[in-house]
């Protein structure tokens, strides 16, 4: 009856809990690179639509602003610099093309580019 009580497999033994420990460390930092290359892809989704939505937003001001007093400039916003260009009677007589390019440098030093383009009647 002694023998029994203490063969008894009721819970676990210590060597079991830190070898499940173990295992399950390694499961979790099998996921960090996972984890990593989410966040940088969801920073760089951000920067995209803030360079894009600036590009944007120039080009409507552009829009509305009368045909004879349209020009390129540049400019920065925040850690976003925007060049634009204004050519008149491009591509036919009366119209204007109108091109926003935004860059900015993420953090690992890398110089990213969004272009759009657009055409306005006079």
């Amino acid at each position: 009856m002694i023998l029994k009580r203490l063969i008894s497999k009721e819970g676990f033994t210590l060597i079991e809990v830190l070898t499940s420990m173990v295992i399950f460390s390694i499961g979790v930092l099998g996921l960090a690179p996972l984890i990593i290359a989410t966040i940088q892809g969801n920073s760089f989704g951000d920067d995209m639509t803030r360079a894009t939505l600036l590009a944007q937003g120039k080009i409507e001001e552009l829009r509305n602003v009368n045909y004879d007093l349209m020009s390129s400039g540049q400019d920065t916003v925040g850690t976003v610099q925007r060049q634009w260009t204004v050519q008149k009677d491009v591509p036919s007589i009366g119209i204007s093309q109108i091109t926003v390019q935004t860059s900015w440098v993420d953090e690992e030093g890398n110089t990213h580019l969004v272009t759009l383009t657009t055409l306005r009647a006079e």
